[in-house]
């Protein structure tokens, strides 16, 4: 699908490098990769995952490749990165603000559900920079890739497709 996009191309093949994506992981374990175009770059994210026999999820690990074209501060650009995993994560694993009569009931962290610090994944941010005239974002595009390559490995994992969010909605187990 990606074979005349020497961008995507590049992206893609550091994530495998970096990543070391396998589909072979015993059962209850998984990869899963997804790659995204938003703000001007191109954002791939491998994630590794654990899921018990009852379905408890671990996110073990979050693997990201961005192409923006140019980074200027790669100390910032990786911070914005890793805050953006966990961010997208916390919606998609957890789940987001809840409606009620067209009002938000969780307003406060005591009933917001946000992934805690023992729950948050280890995060590493590569950069393939195809260079050029390309002046991407570097901060947000990481995000968006995470909860598909999440689903992916869940699938890997426990031969179940999730197809939305939040996946603590789901029944994970595989007994």
């Amino acid at each position: 699908m990606t074979k005349d996009r020497a961008d995507y191309q590049l992206v893609l093949k550091m994530l495998k490098e970096k990543s070391g994506f396998r589909t072979d992981l015993p059962k209850g374990q998984g990869m899963g990769v997804a790659v995204v175009e938003c703000h001007e770059s191109i954002a791939a994210a491998c994630a590794t995952v654990n899921v018990s026999r009852r379905g408890e999820l671990t996110i073990d690990k979050v693997i990201v490749v961005l192409d923006a074209g140019h980074v200027i501060n790669p100390h910032a650009a990786t911070e914005q990165a890793e805050g953006s995993v966990v961010w997208e994560l916390s919606h998609a694993w957890l789940g987001g603000l809840e409606l009620e009569k067209g009002a938000f009931t969780n307003t406060n962290f005591d009933t917001y559900n946000l992934m805690r610090l023992n729950q948050a994944p280890l995060v590493e941010t590569y950069f393939a920079s195809s260079g050029g005239k390309k002046w991407g974002g570097l901060g947000e595009p990481a995000g968006p890739p995470v909860p598909p390559a999440v689903a992916n490995a869940i699938w890997y994992a426990t031969g179940k497709r999730i197809r939305s969010t939040p996946f603590v909605s789901h029944n994970l187990s595989w007994a």
